[in-house]
């Protein structure tokens, strides 16, 4: 494996690219025993294949992406599309896991480019002695898209734009559905379970909310002073 140095490092830079070793011969899987364009694919999870471990203690190692090659006429075009994809486990091997997780994660959002997740509510706040209302439209509720369908809104109040966020109501349909739930990562175990994703009651929907008190800093509602709030629609 190794960097390229020297002279003919292009050449080199260059055999990697086609996954070969620098000097131009093939990759060798010591676990299969053919030739492969793929060192190092074994599962560390699970401790299978052929592993880095095999080669080396631990230690920086460097790694580069290649794509191709691609047959382009004059005036042509090819649109490669990559991601940088982090994990931060509770060790080495829960890091590997987060990260399968979240590149499947990132995929999948590319993939349906925002077309599975319902459009924003367009909120309004009116701002009264002593009280708030916020209000948002309907555009959410006929959203259907494959198997999501729009279930309801979540409010919540921050004490800045950045929050942290805190929920204070949630509306849903009146349909029996009351969880959600869905695969995500906890980081108190450090996997990803199946989880509550959602928290519904059978409410029913509501377009605005009136509350009567400062739920982040306590007390009433002050004149004059600035409180953020954020709707939210999900399915």
């Amino acid at each position: 494996m190794g960097d390229p140095v020297g002279p003919d490092a292009y050449i080199q830079q260059f055999n990697f690219c086609k996954g070969l070793r620098g000097n131009g011969l093939p990759y060798h899987d010591p676990t299969t025993g053919v030739d492969t364009k793929y060192p190092c694919s074994g599962d560390p999870l699970t401790g299978t294949g052929w592993l880095l471990s095999d080669l080396t203690d631990p230690c920086d190692v460097r790694g580069g992406p290649s794509s191709g090659p691609f047959t382009l006429a004059p005036g042509d075009n090819q649109e490669v599309v990559f991601a940088v994809v982090t994990a931060q486990g509770l060790d080495y091997l829960n890091s590997v896991s987060l990260l399968r997780y979240n590149q499947r994660r990132a995929s999948y959002h590319y993939w349906t480019k925002g077309e599975d997740i319902p459009p924003a509510p367009q909120v309004s706040a009116t701002g009264l002695d002593g009280e708030i209302i916020i209000s948002w439209d309907d555009a959410a509720v006929e959203f259907q898209q494959g198997e999501n369908a729009f279930e309801g809104f979540n409010v919540f109040q921050s004490e800045s734009e950045q929050g942290p966020w805190t929920r204070l109501a949630t509306y849903d349909k009146i349909n029996h559905i009351k969880y959600i739930r869905g695969m995500n990562y906890n980081p108190a175990v450090g996997e990803v379970i199946n989880s509550v994703m959602q928290k519904g009651s059978d409410s029913g929907l509501q377009f605005y909310f009136h509350p009567e008190r400062d739920t982040i800093n306590g007390g009433p509602f002050i004149n004059g002073q600035t409180y953020y709030f954020a709707v939210s629609s999900y399915t």
